[in-house]
């Protein structure tokens, strides 16, 4: 109801609108607990079904709204977005969307470390020589100090990279965190090489030379490559025996010697003799010569062969055989001659005359003597025989004789001409001698036999002399007529002689080698020709398999059409067996050797051959090779042996040799194998184990010693640990020691402070009071003692051994007011008298102005005493004179005095009270009263 100025009243109607319900919203606030890297949406309906939603709302479309959640989070700190929906009436209701968001990257990192977990680098050309961990470091980014989602799982496992091709091993690893980043992959190459390179030296000719001798070397390296290359062929001029050899070193730093060549030169050419095997007659020879060639060599190398001359089968006057030697090296002598050599074979030839004249018609009438000329062309005439005299009459006597040359070569009986007594009518016959064979020849002269014969007159003109054909003639018919005129005739006569032998060569199938030996079958043909009668048989070939050491003669037969036979021969000598050849090794000395059960040996090597061949023998045999330090594979050590039939046999053996001893050394790690080392006083103050590093770059560790575990204290010198590394030559490295000195027991305190209780602000020392009976106090030291407020207090020492062991101790004080007594008029010492109901000032001094909250609370307090004994007559105080509200403490500056004015009370008379002040140090101060 209202009014106007005039007093009128209205009314008027309100409507009110009452809503005190919140927007509904739809879902409820979203929560999601798991790490994401994606923002997190969600979208919300509201409605108010009484007033409304308010529509002018950021955000807020057709009652709908979106909350977003993207930020990254903190570890227990969710990214939180939160929105508020507004109805009509101002009711609010809010949502929010949670989230655990991380949108960084986790980050990874790659370090190289040995198998002993030493930090390692690569060499300037970026290899290793041993094996090369991998390992990798993970870490999630912060974002506010705090890590985020966290990395998920496990960092990647390490890579152990052993040998390596030229490009190397690469790893590549990546990490993702719990919200599902990955991070960007790390990437390392790591090329690793632990196999030495192999040198091998080859020469382009074995054995004896007698030129320049180029030593090649053959590298293999399949892992970093060579330092260099391999080494330029080496070019031997020397005579003599020379030593080559090489080494390389591969991009690792692994090294390789190679084989020792021994290079053999003879320049020198051997000298050549030439003598005949048999001796003459007079100068002479009058059958086939053969010579001999021998030879010397100055150059070393040694004769290898001689030529034989061929044999002097002709006739000649001095004549002069050739020859040469050849040394193993190939240097052939100069033509070397024999001396001078005649043969003759050819008998001389003679003619027996008469002496005398015949008759007209040939007739001797007297004794007839006879004269014997000799002839001889090239050796001479040395004597001839000397036919009888004829002396009885007789038809176609001869008389024979015969010469000898210097050569001693006879000649077969020549006669005279026919002397003829008889001078009867002739007869005339002819006979051939020899008979031609089957096949209507002969191989000798012939003689034609004529016979005249006349035992009266003779005949008219000469009987046909005999003839000796030597070779194929045609004879004439003959007719002789004696002195009466009766003839004779003869057919003509066809004569067919071959003298000559036919020609056989003895041909092998192929060359022998130049020690005159064949190492396979060796089949001998024989070559037959005959250039008159003709060739009727020739000897089959033959096959020689295997012979003794003197060879096998392989003697072949031509036959010609006329019965002459030729023969020659042909030795050969067959090797097939190769020889043997076996390898054994010795020291230095000579003594026999065997490698450990693990194949190494420790010491110098001399690999020696033993050859043999039963047959042709020996044409060379390996000489002894010294194998020093070798690669971890071993030196295989070859060797041939040939026979001088050139059958070869070799044989090998693999020697491993490793001389050097192995590493070892000491060092002092944590419980969790972390390297860590003796503090500066030498302690440690914590289980130490000691590991033994050994190492072997050839032959390899084969006892390296067990860790040791130091847990207790050890005395005060410590505890020796020692250890020998052997390798699987058996070589012992010397003994690796480390003192380990452990003390992980804390020093002793007992702390005091003096004075004690100390006065306000007056110095006061706190000692430590530390002992340790291992590796003694290091040092020791305690808080400085504060005297600038009253208490109870304590300060805390410190003491640390040798050792780095540390322990606090603390030690109470009190701090008090520099409190002297009460002064007057109260006596602390004796019975005050005071009256009751009257008000006492207790004065008493702190050492200066301290406040006016010196007292504890509650005090000061009175207590009723019996006046005769002074004790407390109830366990209470009676009083407490100091009310809430106000206090009547108060300080006077100039006296430098606290004034307590004590209020008594008059009911107290005839009774004693004793006064107790305890101040805020926790002092207590008492003065007795008597009041009256």
């Amino acid at each position: 109801m209202a009014y106007d100025t005039k007093g009128n009243k209205s009314t008027r109607t309100v409507t009110l609108k009452r809503d005190a319900s919140a927007p509904t919203v739809t879902p409820v606030s979203v929560t999601n607990g798991v790490w994401r890297n994606t923002p997190l949406s969600q979208e919300f309906t509201a409605s108010d079904v009484t007033s409304g939603v308010l529509s002018d709302q950021s955000g807020m479309v057709d009652g709908k709204f979106t909350l977003t959640a993207s930020a990254d989070s903190v570890v227990g700190a969710p990214t939180v977005v939160t929105g508020t929906v507004k109805d009509n009436a101002g009711n609010t209701t809010a949502r929010s969307v949670s989230a655990l968001i991380d949108t960084r990257k986790p980050t990874i990192t790659a370090a190289i470390f040995d198998l002993n977990g030493n930090a390692l680098t690569a060499n300037a050309d970026g290899w290793f020589r041993q094996p090369a961990v991998v390992k990798f470091t993970c870490a999630d980014p912060q974002l506010n100090g705090a890590d985020q989602s966290g990395v998920a799982g496990t960092c990647p496992a390490d890579v152990t990279v052993n040998e390596t091709g030229s490009a190397g091993e690469t790893v590549t690893r990546t990490i993702s965190d719990v919200a599902g980043n990955a991070s960007d992959p790390v990437t390392l190459t790591v090329k690793v090489d632990t196999t030495a390179p192999t040198i091998t030296a080859t020469a382009d000719h074995g054995g004896w030379f007698n030129g320049d001798v180029t030593v090649s070397f053959t590298c293999t390296e399949n892992g970093s490559g060579l330092v260099g290359g391999c080494p330029a062929p080496v070019v031997v001029s020397a005579e003599g025996t020379t030593p080559v050899s090489a080494s390389v070193t591969d991009r690792a730093g692994n090294t390789a010697s190679s084989n020792v060549v021994n290079v053999q030169i003879d320049r020198t050419r051997p000298v050549a003799t030439v003598t005949p095997t048999t001796e003459p007659l007079n100068g002479w020879y009058r059958t086939d010569v053969a010579f001999t060639v021998t030879g010397t060599d100055a150059g070393g190398s040694g004769v290898a062969s001689c030529t034989t001359p061929a044999t002097l089968t002709t006739d000649a006057t001095g004549y002069r055989a050739q020859g040469t030697c050849t040394d193993n090296a190939g240097n052939i002598s100069e033509v070397a001659q024999s001396v001078p050599v005649n043969r003759d074979t050819v008998a001389p030839t003679l003619t027996v005359t008469p002496n005398g004249t015949p008759s007209t018609f040939g007739w001797y009438r007297t004794d007839v003597t006879f004269t014997v000329a000799g002839n001889d062309e090239r050796s001479g005439v040395s004597s001839c025989t000397q036919p009888a005299a004829l002396s009885t009459e007789q038809a176609g006597y001869q008389a024979k004789a015969t010469c000898t040359d210097n050569a001693g070569n006879t000649s077969a009986e020549v006669s005279s001409a026919a002397v003829n007594l008889d001078k009867t009518a002739p007869t005339f016959t002819r006979v051939v001698t020899p008979s031609p064979n089957t096949d209507g020849w002969n191989n000798t002269d012939v003689t034609l036999d004529y016979t005249c014969a006349d035992t009266l007159s003779g005949l008219d003109g000469a009987c046909p002399a005999d003839s000796t054909l030597t070779a194929s003639a045609d004879i004439a018919a003959l007719t002789v007529a004696d002195q009466a005129g009766n003839t004779a005739s003869l057919a003509a006569l066809s004569v067919q002689i071959d003298k000559v032998r036919p020609q056989i060569t003895a041909v092998p199938d192929r060359a022998a080698n130049s020690a005159g030996w064949y190492a396979a079958p060796v089949t001998v043909s024989f070559t037959c020709t005959d250039d008159l009668s003709g060739v009727k048989t020739c000897t089959d070939p033959s096959t020689v398999a295997q012979t003794d050491a003197d060879g096998q003669t392989v003697t072949g037969t031509a036959t010609d059409k006329a019965g002459n036979t030729e023969t020659t021969s042909l030795t050969v000598k067959v090797d097939t067996t190769a020889p043997t050849i076996s390898a054994a090794t010795f020291d230095v000395n000579g003594n026999a050797i065997s490698a450990n059960a693990n194949g190494w040996f420790n010491q110098t090597v001399i690999v020696k051959f033993t050859c043999a061949d039963v047959l042709s023998g020996l044409s060379n045999c390996p000489a002894p090779v010294t194998v020093g330090e070798t690669a971890v594979s071993g030196q295989t050590v070859t060797g041939s042996a040939s026979d001088q039939a050139g059958n070869t046999a070799s044989t090998s053996l693999t020697v491993k040799v490793d001389k050097a001893v192995p590493s070892i050394s000491a060092a002092t790690f944590d419980v969790n194998g972390n390297a860590i080392s003796a503090n500066a006083n030498g302690w440690f103050n914590q289980t130490v184990v000691v590991k033994f590093i050994c190492a072997d770059t050839l032959s390899g560790v084969k006892t390296c010693p067990a860790n040791v575990t130091i847990s207790a204290d050890t005395a005060q010198v410590g505890q020796t640990v020692s250890g020998v590394a052997t390798d699987n030559a058996d070589n012992a490295s010397a003994a690796a020691s480390v003192i380990v000195k452990v003390d992980k027991t804390k020093p002793t305190l007992t702390p005091s402070v003096s004075p004690n209780p100390v006065k306000l602000n007056a110095p006061a020392t706190a000692t430590p009071n530390a002992t340790d009976s291992l590796s003694g106090v290091a040092t020791a030291s305690c808080e400085p003692v504060m005297t600038s407020s009253v208490g109870s207090k304590t300060v805390t020492c410190t003491a640390t051994d040798n050792a780095g062991n540390i322990n606090t101790g603390t030690a109470p004080y009190q701090v008090i007011y520099d409190f002297s007594g009460f002064f007057q008029p109260v006596d602390m010492n004796g019975l005050n008298t005071a009256k009751a109901g009257s008000a006492i000032p207790v004065k008493f001094s702190l050492g200066g102005n301290q406040g006016l909250n010196v007292m504890a609370a509650g005090y000061p307090k009175v207590y009723a005493i019996n006046c005769s004994t002074l004790a407390n007559l109830m366990p209470d105080e009676i009083e407490t004179t100091v009310t809430a509200g106000g206090s009547s403490l108060t300080y006077d500056a100039t006296a430098g005095q606290y004034v307590y004015v004590w209020k008594t009370s008059a009911s107290w008379a005839g009774t004693c009270q004793k006064l107790v002040v305890q101040l805020v140090d926790g002092t207590q101060k008492e003065a007795v009263f008597k009041f009256r």
